[in-house]
């Protein structure tokens, strides 16, 4: 009994020392994004230009976030996705269907949101797949908010929920006197939050308990901001407030005239000073007795404030992008932008980020007199006695020419038996340099996450980061497609995803990238490496037929399992004969606590054969149809309209695949067949194809004929991938499908 108490010790310890690690760590990542606070150290190089951006369709909702050389954003309704930021390249985008009114929060693993209906997902950051979801039925328009392992939400109606980030589990909940819109924020172990009624409340950030409330003279729509030895919060009457962050008493009020409109952002390196909107216009004051520096007036001010350096971007009026003086206020730059922004800015790697209404991110670079770095692979695997290579791109403008010298930086110095060092001391432009990682037979296995950091002689520093893994073996976690029988065109397929000898493993997400005119997909199905109770893991899939991918993702609800198995099975029918790719990109396999592990992925190439052709002929005023030579009645004989032929379509469509329905009300037929919808109205001479809408041939509109729906047959027969043929002297039209 004594040897078990023992056992049973060691294993808590060990739990709790790990978790304290990787909680740290955690915290290490979160805090080395510091506009979170809304300045960064480095001053961006001026004149600007656009290097790239994402066009996302629809209006960019609260704010943006950018990790590494990613910018992943929101939409109002519901579209959540991933882009470049050094070619606007979109990685993964996804449509959930809500509408979305809070901001995101982002880690370098996972993405939060949660949409007004009250629900909230955990997302990979790298493919989009979700790790697991939480109904609360509460509407959320308020920021989430991240720390350590804690995930905050607060909703509209007054209730406070802290959830455990690595699994969505309820951790603890209150309600609040108030209607909470704008973001939390933290402070030693406090968790600050204020109401539109205009109260500061202090909370235990751990069990949610309230340590004090501070009543404000009006209502807010401050977000609060925690400074040296204070909390600084606004009202609607344009009072600034410095409260004490222990006590909840008050150091100073100051009056600004307008109501603060904005959240606050430090606008210097030392912290003294800070700068917020208001209404139209906004303010720096210092950050420890609110005494106001200068004002800078513009259309609105609502979009939080960014520094960088000493300089302060803001949006201007009339659509402008400015740059500011920190100590003047003065106009130092400004750039034209054709809509208004209308989420917060980020900066990165030297690029500034920004959305607009029309739902367009801007990326933002110097022409000159600057640099970016970009590392890869996202993950480096490497076993003892062995050699890897991190490739690091450096990019820099035409008239660059300064020294720019590298710095490595994630390893501990208790590795034993590993050495690094660059293979290029420096540059002074564009290039590449490898970071070389050396094992002996001593390296034990480590996970780092390594970041380069350059530098050039005139400051300007950037940064890049990747994770390396050192394993025992390279034959782990390989991820791999299942064996396949010969295909024919016009026939159902099933593909399986594999996962071989893994290890402890969590949770598997990719993308995967298939041939969208060879091939459709059906559907996708849970595997069976997490056993068959659904209860036990969460199933994530969702395609995009016309960019002819799918991301899929499979997570246990604990503890990882190990071994060989299915981790889903891939529903696909071969459209047509050709060659068809289907690819792993973008892939994510993690271990018990979420963290990035290695994997192996293979690609697969297919060669579909030709299947049977089907054959159907018409003839103009003949009430049959020959189906493979086989003859059967149609409800009424084919005409000519305007050298157009049209036919009672629903048998037809039926042989093509397609599902008919037909809508009385809006007099139209509807035609669905694998990715392509076709819809089309009696009497019009427009119809619409996914959506996008098209002339019908020579004017030739659908009409209603005794009662029966007659359409267009070329339009309708080439769209579903048919080959139609026209003899005139017989009169006499011929189908064949699939069209090889």
């Amino acid at each position: 009994m004594f040897k078990k108490s023992i056992i049973f010790c060691l294993i808590l310890v060990f739990f709790f020392c790990f978790n304290t690690l990787t909680l740290g760590a955690d915290w290490n990542e979160l805090q080395k994004d510091p506009t979170r606070e809304g300045y960064l150290p480095d001053r961006i190089q001026t004149p600007l230009i656009e290097v790239c951006k994402v066009e996302v369709g629809d209006e960019i909702s609260g704010t943006i976030a950018v990790v590494n050389n990613e910018v992943l954003f929101a939409t109002q309704k519901g579209i959540i996705g991933s882009a470049s930021l050094i070619n606007g390249e979109l990685f993964w985008q996804r449509n959930l269907k809500a509408k979305i009114s809070s901001s995101m929060t982002a880690s370098e693993s996972e993405v939060f949101i949660a949409t007004e209906s009250g629900d909230v997902y955990a997302m990979n950051r790298t493919n989009g797949a979700i790790l697991w979801k939480v109904s609360l039925g509460i509407p959320f328009k308020a920021p989430l908010t991240k720390f350590f392992r804690y995930l905050y939400l607060l909703g509209a109606n007054g209730q406070i929920y802290c959830l455990n980030a690595f699994d969505g589990k309820p951790l603890w909940n209150t309600e609040l006197k108030g209607e909470f819109l704008t973001a939390a924020s933290m402070k030693q172990n406090n968790l600050y939050i204020v109401s539109k009624e205009g109260r500061l409340f202090c909370l235990d950030a751990y069990n949610g308990k309230t340590r004090w409330v501070y009543e404000m003279k009006q209502t807010s729509r401050s977000t609060p901001m925690p400074s040296t030895e204070i909390i600084l919060v606004g009202d609607d009457d344009g009072n600034l407030y410095g409260i004490d962050y222990l006590k909840g008493t008050e150091y100073f009020i100051k009056s600004f005239e307008d109501a603060i409109t904005s959240p606050f952002a430090y606008g210097y390196f030392d912290r003294r000073m800070m700068i917020v909107g208001n209404e139209k216009s906004y303010t720096a004051f210092g950050s420890s007795n609110g005494n106001i520096m200068w004002k800078y007036v513009v259309d609105e001010a609502s979009i939080p404030p960014i520094g960088t350096g000493d300089r302060i971007w803001i949006p201007g009026k009339n659509n402008k992008l400015v740059m500011l003086d920190s100590f003047s206020g003065v106009n130092d730059y400004e750039i034209l932008l054709p809509s208004k922004i209308t989420s917060a800015m980020a900066v990165s790697n030297g690029r500034l980020v920004l959305g607009t209404e029309k739902g367009t991110i801007h990326v933002f670079a110097p022409s000159e007199i600057d640099f970016i770095l970009e590392m890869k692979p996202d993950i480096g695997v490497i076993v003892p006695g062995k050699q890897f290579s991190f490739q690091v791109s450096i990019l820099t403008s035409a008239e660059f020419n300064d020294l720019i010298s590298l710095n490595v930086s994630g390893f501990p110095c208790s590795c034993k038996g590993v050495g690094r060092y660059f293979d290029k001391s420096s540059l002074s432009n564009s290039g590449t340099v490898n970071l070389v990682i050396d094992t002996t037979e001593e390296a034990t296995p480590e996970r780092f996450r390594i970041t380069i950091s350059a530098y050039s002689r005139s400051g300007i520093k950037r940064e890049a980061s990747s994770i390396l893994v050192i394993q025992p073996t390279y034959e782990v976690n390989i991820i791999e497609f299942g064996d396949l029988d010969q295909i024919k065109s016009g026939t159902d397929f099933q593909l399986d995803l594999m996962i071989k000898d893994a290890i402890n493993i969590r949770s598997v997400q990719s993308i995967i990238k298939y041939s969208p005119e060879v091939l459709f997909l059906h559907d996708v199905s849970a595997g069976s490496f997490y056993g068959e109770r659904i209860q036990d893991y969460v199933f994530d899939w969702d395609k995009n037929d016309d960019q002819g991918n799918v991301v899929i993702g499979l997570t246990k609800r604990d503890i990882g399992s190990s071994g060989t198995g299915t981790i889903a099975s891939l529903h696909f029918r071969a459209k047509k004969p050709g060659n068809a790719g289907i690819k792993i990109v973008r892939s994510s396999v993690r271990d018990s606590f979420l963290l990035e592990t290695s994997y192996q992925t293979k690609e697969l190439n297919l060669e579909i054969d030709k299947g049977a052709q089907k054959i159907i002929q018409l003839r103009i005023g003949s009430p049959t149809i020959l189906i493979d030579h086989l003859e059967y009645p149609i409800d009424a004989p084919p005409v000519i309209e305007k050298g157009r032929t049209l036919v009672p379509i629903r048998r037809i469509a039926e042989e093509l695949e397609s599902k008919v329905s037909w809508d009385a009300k809006e007099q139209k037929v509807t035609l669905e067949r694998y990715d392509k919808i076709i819809e089309l109205w009696i009497g019009r001479v427009n119809c619409r194809v996914n959506g996008v809408e098209k002339p019908l041939p020579s004017n030739v509109s659908p009409k209603i004929i005794q009662q029966r729906t007659f359409l267009p047959l070329r339009f309708v027969a080439e769209e579903l991938d048919a080959n139609v043929q026209w003899y005139a002297e017989t009169q006499t039209i011929r189908i064949l499908y699939p069209d090889f």
